[in-house]
């Protein structure tokens, strides 16, 4: 960054992880305080120049392209600083620990605790994306910084992996959505599936719900909103009317495994929102459910990368509460 002196006006370089933004979402991250309406404001009055010259909002910003933004140095503070919100704390002022499974510096994988949110939302509540910068430490970016390639449900426990540099980002991004990365899952469950195994093939739709995104069977799977969705389950141990299963997701619909065991008759247990019902003998509320093995390719070296973590120590007592013996990973 460099600041012309005696002029109001401020120039930045475009680094490898920033590139390949639209100028106005660059600016948007750049300039926290400001509105949508006031960055549109600034490039359309031709107040940000991309390699000295006017540009438009849906401008793609190359390595070394240099952005300069006329404007008053007290107003750019100000516009650079994010606003102020609510304090965030843990639910139930609990602790979580975020351990590193795996780390180089394109990719890192972390182990979510079930509890804690991977984004913020409700501006109470922590999350782990909150924790990021304090593990992996500051880049040379401006605007990019390490995020979650995929998403875990707050009480779901397991393997996230982190994108740490852009290029890695976006190439985990297309690995998800092309269905390159094999995600399994424990799951406890309420009720025992009739088969011992089997492929539950049925399209999910979003559904009104006041609490948040709620997820449903598609009554009409040829529905344009429909969307294709596929889990596989094996039963490995049932006991008293519940089960452990695994599972393994082909998609990563909002709530999938949730609502594919249920439509099954086998809900999460805990999962009050799709049918599974609370457990008195949980040491907590909410479902049980571990996203225990993620095998991937190398975004960066292209290296086969096979992680595993144990379910935590909750999941593992509830299990054996349950009369249910877990696998070794």
């Amino acid at each position: 960054m460099s600041i012309r002196v005696g002029a109001v006006s401020r120039t930045y370089d475009v680094p490898p992880d920033d590139a390949g933004q639209r100028l106005d979402r660059y600016l948007r991250k750049l300039l926290p305080g400001a509105t949508l309406g006031h960055v549109f404001k600034l490039i359309r009055k031709k107040r940000v120049r991309v390699n000295g010259a006017a540009a438009a909002a849906s401008t793609r910003l190359e390595i070394g392209d240099v952005v300069e933004i006329d404007k008053d140095a007290e107003d750019l503070r100000d516009l650079s600083r994010r606003r102020g919100s609510a304090p965030r704390r843990n639910r139930g002022g609990r602790t979580y620990r975020i351990d590193v499974l795996f780390e180089d510096e394109h990719v890192a994988a972390v182990l979510k605790p079930r509890g804690l949110a991977v984004h913020g939302g409700t501006g109470q509540d922590s999350s782990l994306v909150d924790r990021l910068p304090s593990l992996f430490g500051a880049s040379s970016a401006r605007t990019f910084r390490p995020a979650p390639a995929h998403r875990l449900d707050r009480e779901t426990s397991g393997i996230l992996l982190i994108g740490k540099t852009a290029e890695a980002l976006r190439a985990l991004h297309e690995a998800f959505r092309e269905g390159r990365v094999r995600k399994r899952y424990l799951a406890l469950t309420r009720g025992v599936p009739r088969q011992h195994h089997g492929v539950i093939d049925k399209s999910l739709v979003r559904v009104d719900d006041p609490r948040g995104a709620k997820m449903a069977v598609a009554e009409d799977p040829t529905d344009e909103n429909a969307l294709e969705a596929r889990t596989q389950f094996r039963t490995l141990a049932s006991s008293r009317g519940h089960a452990l299963l695994s599972v393994e997701i082909a998609t990563g619909r909002t709530h999938q495994i949730r609502v594919h065991l249920a439509a099954i008759r086998a809900p999460l247990i805990g999962d009050t929102r799709y049918g599974g019902g609370r457990l008195e003998a949980a040491p907590s509320p909410g479902f049980w459910l571990h996203a225990g093995r993620l095998d991937f390719e190398h975004p960066v070296t292209h290296e086969a990368m096979r992680l595993r973590m144990e379910p935590p120590t909750e999941f593992r007592e509830v299990a054996d509460s349950l009369g249910l013996r877990l696998p070794h990973a």
